[in-house]
């Protein structure tokens, strides 16, 4: 188990906190209108801020797999009608960058339940998104045998940062800053999606209602972001006026302190469904 989890967030980690480096042509201009905008100083600053945000995301990474494995304990059953092995194709970098924090999510919540027959192709599928954006390097052979390794002698946390390091490091100097970001959106839609869609009879138990409050609660680093980078990207102000819908629901839950009530439950599930929609289809 201990391996298990380690793997997952070193897998979760590298997909979601790794940034691209192929752009489509539009923005391509986006990113040298930023560069041409932001003095110096400006930039500096810009990405102390980013990376600053970005750290608060390795913690929530691990959120999702801890409430399945919760679940998985609790003798919840695997809601096989929310995967899938049809996969639609993708035209643009945005749409590639929002489905690999998707179906990393994915991942993570079929290999906690051991369904290895849906989690081998949103691995295939991830791989192949990640050749497409150019991060395929990413997933380091040694480190990944390290963590494999069941000797007690190595560190595997400190495998784990050393991996998390060297990706927030090239995260912004290559104006990748916008794309993880989608990243990072599109997998804390879809872990709310899939936990929403499993924990209706479990919200009285205060183990799985910590995590829903958790996890709905990282939805400030995902606006967070995207908000450090909102005057210089047209495209990020729309996906923050989308997410800005259901901020009153979310500071109901943050309110709750994990006391869920029914009605806030389903309202909330109600509301990522919709923004699921809405976000998956920007172009």
């Amino acid at each position: 188990m201990v391996f298990k989890k380690a793997f997952l967030f070193l897998m979760y980690s590298v997909l979601i906190l790794t940034s691209c480096r192929h752009f489509d042509s539009s923005e391509k201009e986006e990113n040298k209108a930023i560069e041409q905008s932001l003095s110096e100083a400006d930039q500096v600053a810009q990405k102390q801020a980013y990376v600053h945000e970005l750290g608060t995301v390795r913690k929530n990474i691990e959120q999702a797999a801890n409430l399945y494995e919760d679940l998985y304990s609790k003798e919840c059953s695997f809601n096989s009608s929310l995967v899938s092995n049809d996969f639609p194709e993708l035209n643009t970098t945005t749409e590639k960058a929002l489905a690999l924090g998707k179906y990393a999510s994915f991942f993570v919540y079929t290999s906690s339940y051991e369904q290895t027959q849906y989690a081998d192709r949103y691995l295939e599928e991830l791989l192949k998104l990640s050749e497409e954006l150019g991060i395929r390097e990413a997933f380091n052979e040694d480190q990944l045998r390290e963590l494999a390794n069941p000797d007690p002698s190595i560190d595997k946390s400190a495998v784990l940062t050393k991996v998390y390091l060297k990706a927030t490091e090239q995260m912004y100097s290559e104006g990748r800053a916008l794309l993880v970001s989608y990243m990072v959106l599109g997998g804390w839609i879809q872990d709310m999606e899939i936990s929403y869609a499993v924990c209706a009879n479990y919200i009285t138990e205060k183990s799985v209602s910590l995590k829903l409050y958790d996890q709905s609660y990282s939805y400030y680093n995902c606006t967070r972001l995207l908000y450090e980078i909102k005057k210089d990207s047209g495209k990020a102000a729309l996906v923050l006026n989308k997410l800005d819908t259901i901020k009153p629901t979310i500071e109901q839950m943050v309110k709750s302190r994990g006391e869920i009530d029914r009605e806030l439950f389903n309202n909330l599930k109600e509301r990522i469904a919709v923004l699921e929609q809405e976000i998956f289809s920007v172009q």
